[in-house]
């Protein structure tokens, strides 16, 4: 019926000639899609990467002000410098990261996480881009999220799009 690979147990292929689909992935990835429908695994997938991210960026704002600003030429000469990169960047983020990750773990609640990572990160793509205009701004750090976030709005518009005719999710 099944066998284990590093404790993880795997279910055997379908024997429909097709390959074994999501039934061949470890359980705790199949217990992410129950539905077992790819795209929907997919979206939800990507949607626990970008909470992941958007967690660690808050964590290290939160953690880390100083040094997670640093190489934007940024100081922090006083605590209340601190704890407003702490707050904002480390709070926000987290908090960003929890609602994705709360809309991820639910069939009906995905393509709400998929419409916020979409409407979180598209003005700040957009006044990261404008601004590199306004202030010349051309460091690899700047293209590097720019590219990162155009990525990300992509991917979820995407997403969002190839669930839209499905009436299951």
């Amino acid at each position: 019926m099944g066998y284990r690979v590093f404790g993880v147990k795997f279910l055997n292929p379908s024997s429909d000639g097709r390959g074994a689909g999501v039934r061949g992935l470890p359980q705790i990835v199949s217990r992410l899609a129950p539905s077992y429908d790819r795209r929907m695994l997919l979206s939800r997938l990507f949607l626990v990467l970008t909470a992941l991210v958007f967690g660690g960026f808050g964590i290290w704002g939160a953690i880390d002000p100083v040094g997670m600003v640093r190489n934007f030429g940024i100081s922090l000469p006083t605590g209340d410098a601190s704890t407003l990169i702490r707050a904002s960047y480390g709070g926000f983020l987290m908090g960003e990261a929890a609602v994705i990750g709360f809309c991820a773990l639910s069939e009906a609640r995905f393509r709400l996480g998929l419409q916020i990572v979409i409407l979180l990160t598209a003005p700040i793509f957009v006044t990261r881009a404008l601004g590199m205009l306004a202030d010349g701004a051309r460091s690899p750090i700047h293209m590097g999220y720019l590219g990162i976030e155009a990525a990300g709005i992509l991917v979820a518009a995407l997403f969002l799009l190839l669930s839209r005719g499905n009436r299951s999710y």
